[in-house]
This record gives C-alpha cells, structure tokens and sequence, in this order.
C-alpha cells in the first residue's frame, strides 16, 4: 500500500510505500468433550505445536486460567471452558471444551451391631465389582468379630466410591459394684454404656437402684439394650432392722439379721451404748430378743458389728 497527504486540492509526491504483512494464526485442537466422576480430579489437555495453550472460562474473558495442561482437583458439577493458542503475537480464535460430570453416590458409613459370638452380613450396594477391606471382591461378607469394614463398588460408568461398616459387638458388663442403704440397693457397672437391670429377669430398667424386700439372696441381671445376653450376678443382703419393739405382741419381738443363713461364718455382736458387749449372732441363730441373761434391757440404741470370717473387714452401725 503507499500513502500520501492531501489538503483537498494538491498531494505530495513521491507516495510513501506501506507493508501490511498478514501474520497466520497459530492453530489448535482439543478434544470437544472431558467426562470424569464426581469429585474426582481431570486434566484437560489441547494441542497447539509451538505455540502457548491458554485457558479461559468464558469466551471473551481476559483472564487466563492457566497456561498448558488444565488440572481440575475437585469436579462437583458440569461446566465450558474455553481454550486458545498464543504465538507471542496472535492468538487463535477460543475453541470451546465441554466438562460433562457424572453423578457418583456420597462414600457413606453404616453401623452395625452384633451379639458377642455371633456373625452378621455386611452388604455392598449395587455396583458393577467390589473390593473389600478383606480382600474379598464379592457384594457380601460376613463377619464374626468388630470392627470397621470397607468397601470400593466400582459403577458400570467406571466411577466408584466408598462403602464403610462400623461393626460393634455388644457389651459385656463388669462385675456392679454394690452399695446398700436401708433397704436400697444402688449399684454401677465400671463399663456401663447401654444396659437394662431387673432383679427377677422379667421387669428390666435403666435405673440403677432397687427397692429390696427381706434380707437374703438375690440375683442382679444384667442384660445389653440388643438383648443379646442376660447376665448374672449373685449377691446377698444382710437386712439389719433399724429397730424392734421386745414388747411379747409378736410384731418386731426379735431382732433379726436376714440373709445370714448364706455366709455360714457371719458373725454380729451386739454392744449397749457404753460399749459392753450383750450377744452374739451366726448363721443358725440370727436373732436376738433384745435381753441379757433372759431380762429384758431397756430401750435405747445398741450397736453392732457384723463379721464375715477372716477375709473381711467388720461392718459396724447401730439400731
């Protein structure tokens, strides 16, 4: 092209030459369409020989994404990306890149308990293949014992996910610890978790206190909230009365310590207030009808202590 200036009547010469050089523009490809998993991780790719590959997220943005491979870490939901070549002078005209996402199930965890000594089936949802944690790669196992179990269920589109089972065998009780007052029985259990209590193995409670009726032997059964088990647990009570009425109108004459028949070694010596001691009781005679050398003593508050043979300290209160 030449060029020259004109003011509406006369023009220069000599007319001054320009060159317009048409620079052509760099090429580029890549694959119309990506399709991955959800919430798996793509890398989309182009070809532009020597020239610079930019990424876009619309048409006529003017931000570059990134320059080269275009690594996508957590893909959620379908989306086009637009991409060019730039030779440092030109860049090509944008290509579109279509992200198509295809749904895959969220990894889940589901619990699951067993009875001690038991098995149970654990149960992949439907997919194409398996692997388990086991090393099995059918949709079901069994199990026999806790702990947590995993699953990979691979999908007819190829994508997969995670499958947990958190399989829990239900609780064997400690042995309670007892407590006693008056006539109340209050008891823990050192690994209490989710456990049901009954004295006649019919009548269960979560409440860990119990209303006795006489002195004597009883059992504390113990039972986890599956049903899984009933547990026992023995134990005796020695109802020691707060007090009696030696009066001869056969209510409250005696003084009687119930449950001794079951400790053949008990013993319970009775002391007045000063400390003198009045009568012994055992096993085969546990009552006491309140008089010394058979006349009667006067009321007021005696005391006693209980022993158990040898092995155990006495226990002391008074009525």
């Amino acid at each position: 092209y030449y060029v020259s200036p004109f003011n509406g009547a006369c023009t220069s010469v000599p007319r001054i030459p320009v060159t317009v050089t048409v620079l052509p523009e760099p090429a580029i490809t890549a694959a119309p369409v990506f399709t991955v998993c959800e919430r798996s991780a793509v890398t989309l790719t182009a070809q532009a020989g020597s020239a610079t590959v930019r990424w876009y997220d619309s048409e006529t943005s003017t931000t570059v994404l990134t320059e080269g491979d275009y690594t996508i870490s957590n893909v959620i939901a379908n989306a086009t990306y637009y991409v060019a070549a730039w030779n440092g002078t030109c860049s090509s005209t944008r290509i579109p890149v279509q992200l198509n996402v295809i749904d895959v199930p969220e990894d889940t965890t589901f619990n699951q308990t067993i009875c001690q000594g038991d098995d149970t089936v654990l149960q992949a949802s439907l997919g194409s293949s398996y692997l388990w944690s086991t090393g099995s790669t059918a949709r079901q196992i069994r199990v026999s014992q806790a702990g947590t179990f995993s699953v990979v269920i691979t999908l007819p589109t190829g994508c997969s996910y995670e499958e947990r089972f958190e399989v829990t065998a239900n609780p064997i009780p400690d042995v309670p610890i007892l407590a006693f007052t008056d006539n109340i029985l209050q008891f823990s259990v050192p690994n209490a978790t989710d456990f049901e209590y009954s004295l006649d193995n019919l009548n269960f409670q979560n409440s860990t206190a119990f209303a006795l009726g006489r002195g004597g032997e009883y059992v504390l059964y113990i039972r986890d909230l599956a049903r899984c088990q009933v547990h026992e647990f023995p134990f005796v009570w020695l109802r020691a009365p707060r007090f009696f009425s030696p009066n001869g109108d056969s209510f409250n004459d005696l003084w009687t310590v119930e449950g001794m028949v079951f400790y053949p070694e008990s013993k319970v010596r009775i002391f007045n207030k000063f400390g003198k001691f009045l009568y012994e009781l055992n096993a085969q005679n546990p009552s006491w009808d309140g008089t010394l050398s058979r006349n009667p003593l006067p009321a007021s508050d005696y005391w006693f202590e209980a022993t158990f043979g040898t092995r155990s300290l006495p226990i002391r209160g008074h009525f």
